[in-house]
This record gives structure tokens, sequence and C-alpha cells, in this order.
């Protein structure tokens, strides 16, 4: 079995400020640092700042949307999962042929982007777009991402462990994380604090 380090982080976001959210990530990735963390997750949507979908405007997004991998918020994320040692998982707004996405980006610390599309925004094709999508940490052990409220239906559970998925990770909007095997059985859980590196330990 292998011990991998999780940490969550919920942080006053500032709405429409990517600058100010990237700095507080990259703060935050070099406290996880010191504390040997593998995965360093934070809540969807926090690179533009915002709590949830429903507060996110077309034309925010139209402002505030980037592409992947190569936007700009991508690179600084997988700039600090390099210079930190770890990977940093964040939600941001992807753009992509004309179409907005509630994208989280998860960044290696060997350099690799991945991404889980919870849902398209705004428009006729609004609505989830979950194609259960899993790649491999550096360590080898093939993971998932899953939005909290995705996490809660047994069908996205079940294709990702299909997908090959061991671990899979939850993210909620307030900052928490779960964290659950292959069969969906809660391994552990972070209490999703203001302002703290909270941090859970799971032997895999």
């Amino acid at each position: 079995m292998t011990a991998l380090t999780i940490a969550s982080v919920q942080f006053k976001r500032h709405a429409n400020d990517k600058f100010f959210n990237l700095t507080t990530i990259r703060s935050f990735a070099g406290q996880a640092s010191k504390q040997n963390v593998d995965i360093l997750i934070f809540p969807e949507l926090c690179i533009p700042g915002f709590l949830g979908e429903s507060d996110l405007s077309q034309v925010q997004a139209d402002r505030l949307a980037e592409s992947f991998p190569d936007g700009l918020s991508c690179l600084y994320l997988q700039h600090q999962a390099e210079l930190f040692d770890l990977n940093i998982g964040a939600g941001m707004v992807e753009a992509d042929n004309g179409l907005y996405f509630n994208t989280f980006v998860m960044a290696m610390r060997d350099g690799r982007l991945e991404r889980h599309r919870k849902s398209c925004l705004f428009g006729e094709h609004s609505g989830p777009c979950n194609d259960h999508g899993v790649f491999k940490l550096p360590d080898g052990l093939i993971t998932g991402i899953l939005s909290d409220s995705e996490s809660r239906e047994g069908v996205h559970i079940n294709a990702m462990a299909e997908n090959g998925a061991r671990l899979i990770l939850t993210s909620h909007p307030k900052g928490s994380v779960r964290v659950l095997d292959d069969k969906g059985q809660l391994l552990a859980e972070t209490a999703g604090t203001m302002d703290t590196l909270d941090v859970v330990t799971v032997d895999i």
C-alpha cells in the first residue's frame, strides 16, 4: 500500500481577480510543499473567484475564460506544481470553440496537465458534460476528479472505476475534499476550514 497525503484549501476568493486568486494558490502551494503534501486541491471556479456557476454571468465568462492547456492560469499552475514538487488542482472557466466549461485542472509535479469538465455553461449546450476521464499520477496511481454533487451519484463512481480509477477526489465549492476508493467508499475527508491547509493521509 502507498500512503498519500492530500490537502485542501478554502480561501477568500476575489471575484474577477485571477491575479489575486492565483497568488493565493501559490502561497498555499508553498506551505503544502513544506508539509510533504502529494496532492493539493482548491475549489471549483476558484481561479476566477466564484463560489458556483450561478454566480457567474456570460459577460464575466467572456472576460475570464481561458483555453486548456495553454491558458495563462494553466501554465501558472503547471509552473507552481513543478516548482513545489506536488500535484495541484483548481477550478477555472475554460473556453473552447465558442463554448464555456466549468473545468477542474490538475497540474502534475512532472509537468503534465489534466482536466475534468463538470459542465458546459450557458446556451443550448448547457448542462453536465462529464466524460469520466481518469489520469495517472506521477507515482502511477490512476485517479479521477469529480465535483461533490457528481460524487453523490453512483453512475459517475462506477464509470470512473471502469476507466481504471483506484482513487477518486471530490471537490466541494466550499473547500472540503472527499477521498473515495473505486467502490465509492469514503477513505478520508478534509474539513474545508477557511484559509487553512487541511491535510489527510490515506493508504491506497
